[in-house]
């Protein structure tokens, strides 16, 4: 089974712990589209809302990426202007 992404807001319709592993796995062992780096590439929901769309922390995976993010002009990630982005990711 060759595993891209999980789709975490359908995983109630389906075996969603195995599934969550399978990703792991795959992103683990660099398979598939988790070979083109540590956070694979763009997420078809980011990509499908085009380039001006704002993220959500949510969407991030690491509190790492946040900060790069945060350097690239996504200041909106900072709420409460204190230099650091997404906070909860830490």
């Amino acid at each position: 089974m060759n595993l891209d992404f999980v789709y975490t807001r359908y995983l109630s319709d389906c075996d969603g712990p195995n599934l969550l592993l399978l990703e792991s796995q795959a992103r683990d062992f660099k398979q598939g589209i988790w070979s083109e780096g540590k956070q694979g590439i763009t997420r078809p929901w980011i990509y499908r809302r085009g380039s001006n769309a704002r993220l959500r922390c949510s969407e991030i995976s690491s509190w790492d990426k946040a900060q790069l993010l945060l350097q690239e002009g996504h200041v909106y990630l900072d709420r409460d202007n204190d230099g650091e982005a997404c906070e909860g990711l830490r």
